[in-house]
């Protein structure tokens, strides 16, 4: 009698086992909402995590627009550091309607224009200060210098914030793309 209940406890355990085998081996992989998340995360991790490689793209794609920023005695890895510090993101949901999809996420990140009006307020408290003599005794790069100090000023001061942003995605050849570049799109959000 024994030897019957040990035969069969080993042989369900043999059925549950292959049909827990069988539930994986049918598995079709990720959902689609699991494929978009997947997506948005490879796009914004690197920023979130600002690597060096991600830095260095986010530069290089700059090109010449950093160029200024030496003559105002800013350094472009350091200006890029102070702005995105504080970047985030969360995938609040993912909305999968045959080949479109919508995926609405909250952004935090600094507002250029929060920071644009730090700088002015900055600067305009800075030249109340100065007197008409010590002006004119600021030479062009006293002047660019001071200007450079106030932007990495108000950048660091500048709080990030929250904003909803809402990407869609078209699904072609059973793979899913954005309908428009992630990044660009979070960059006009906090313009």
């Amino acid at each position: 009698m024994k030897k019957l209940k040990t035969g069969a406890i080993a042989t369900l355990i043999a059925c549950a086992m292959a049909a827990c085998l069988g539930l994986v081996a049918c598995s079709s992989g990720p959902t689609d909402e699991e494929v978009i998340k997947e997506g948005i995360a490879s796009e914004l991790d690197p920023i979130k995590n600002l690597d060096d490689a991600t830095l260095d793209e986010i530069l290089s794609e700059a090109g010449s627009e950093f160029a200024m920023l030496e003559s105002m005695g800013i350094d472009s890895k350091t200006l890029v550091k102070s702005y995105l510090d504080g970047f985030d993101y969360t995938i609040d949901s993912v909305e999968v309607d045959g080949d479109s999809a919508k995926a609405t996420l909250t952004a935090t990140c600094k507002s250029f224009t929060d920071a644009s009006t730090k700088a002015e307020e900055l600067a305009e408290a800075w030249g109340e200060q100065m007197t008409d003599e010590q002006l004119a005794s600021m030479t062009q790069d006293d002047i660019t210098a001071k200007i450079g100090e106030i932007t990495m000023q108000a950048i660091d001061e500048t709080q990030a914030i929250d904003m909803p942003l809402v990407l869609t995605f078209t699904k072609n050849d059973n793979e899913w793309t954005p309908d428009a570049d992630v990044l660009g799109s979070l960059l006009n959000l906090f313009e």
